[in-house]
Formats: C-alpha cells, sequence, structure tokens
C-alpha cells in the first residue's frame, strides 16, 4: 500500500511539471505574438479592450493624444533625451526626419584613474514609443549615413586625434577641479 501511494504522488508531481512547462511555453508564445504584432503595428488586445469601453468624449481625447505621439515620433529625440551616462562631449549634431545624429566622445565606465576617453563614435537616436534607442554607426559604415551626417563629421574624421586630445584635456580639467 505504501508503494501505490508514492507512485500516485510522483506520478501528481509529474503531471503539475509537465502542466508548468506547457504555461510557460503558452506565455512565451504569447509574448513573442505580442512582439510580431507591435513590429507589424498592430494594436494590442488590451488597448482595443480598454479602447472599446470608453465613451465617445474619452475616444475624441485618446485620438488628439494619439496625434500628439504621432507629432513627437516624426520629430528627432531632444538632445537632453539622447546620450549615454559616459558621454562627455558631443563634437557634431545632426537632425534628419526623425533621427539625431551625434558624434561623440565617451569615456571608459572605470571609477579609478587612470579614466580614458574613447572615440569619437558615431550614434544615430530614434523614438520607439516612450524609449529613445541609440544605433551605433561603425567607422566602416559612415559611407552609409546621409551625406549631410558625412559633411558635418568630415573634418573631425580628418583631425580625429587633434579633437581627442583636446577633449581629454578639458575633460581632465574639469574631474580634476570637481575632486
Amino acid at each position: 500500500m505504501k508503494n501505490d501511494t508514492l507512485t500516485s504522488v510522483t506520478f501528481d508531481r509529474r503531471s503539475i511539471e509537465e502542466h508548468l512547462a506547457q504555461m510557460e511555453q503558452e506565455r512565451k508564445a504569447r509574448v513573442a505574438e505580442r512582439r510580431e504584432e507591435r513590429k507589424k503595428g498592430m494594436v494590442g488586445a488590451s488597448l482595443r479592450e480598454k479602447l472599446r469601453a470608453c465613451t465617445p468624449q474619452q475616444l475624441r481625447n485618446a485620438k488628439k493624444l494619439c496625434d500628439q505621439y504621432i507629432a513627437d515620433h516624426r520629430k528627432p529625440p531632444s538632445k537632453y533625451e539622447c546620450g549615454k551616462p559616459y558621454t562627455v562631449k558631443v563634437l557634431v549634431s545632426v537632425t534628419i526626419k526623425n533621427q539625431r545624429f551625434w558624434y561623440e566622445i565617451r569615456r571608459s565606465a572605470r571609477t579609478n584613474p587612470p579614466i580614458r576617453l574613447n572615440g569619437p563614435y558615431l550614434h544615430a537616436y530614434h523614438r520607439d514609443g516612450n524609449i529613445i534607442k541609440d544605433k551605433y554607426i561603425k567607422d566602416s559604415d559612415v559611407k552609409k549615413a546621409p551625406r549631410k551626417v558625412q559633411s558635418a563629421i568630415k573634418p573631425f574624421r580628418e583631425s580625429k586625434a587633434e579633437q581627442l586630445e583636446a577633449a581629454r584635456k578639458q575633460y581632465a580639467s574639469r574631474t580634476a577641479r570637481d575632486i
């Protein structure tokens, strides 16, 4: 009798584990489906349900708000929304359509001396929902950047070492004063 109960407990545990694994697979499938819908620009089911529950006045206000958000997406992010914590100096800032291109110098993440300056790097910032995303453009791919950006960074690319040294001196003097 004792063996029968152990077998049923083991069986129950196994079925529970199988059920949990199946639930996890279904959850991952739902997440993947939502991501695909987002890429296609589709509105999620929960948002559709919430909009369906709105009154006509609430829907008009939601439409005005959506128009404001669309206008925000058509503009490049502001200079305050761009950048990373380790950006020391922006050499060039160019906006084209809804993107902001920055040619920037960054410092290392080290907190102990010597703190090194790296770059300059070319980044393209754009808005994705309420998130500002950036894309690093490699030196080899700068030729694929818009002409306006290429012409703006050309003087800095030619005098890369001089600009980096000037930024290094300026940053070193600023950190010495702050300490």
